[in-house]
């Protein structure tokens, strides 16, 4: 599964700003940092996974600025 970082969405929210003047996506927090809301679920997933076993494991999404 790919995805993208948290540069491509926040070019992705700046340029529909300037094309449509609104955002199909925005940014939420999450113990991770701020991730884009259409990987809400699944890290709400890897949260449950990660505290439930030893080995945990945390996405390399950059921070968002």
């Amino acid at each position: 599964v790919v995805h993208p970082n948290c540069g491509f969405w926040r070019q992705l929210i700046d340029y529909e700003r300037r094309m449509l003047g609104r955002n199909s996506v925005k940014m939420v927090s999450s113990s991770f940092g701020p991730i884009p809301e259409v990987y809400q679920e699944e890290v709400r997933n890897m949260v449950y996974f990660s505290t439930s076993r030893r080995n945990h494991y945390r996405p390399a999404l950059p921070p968002w600025r």
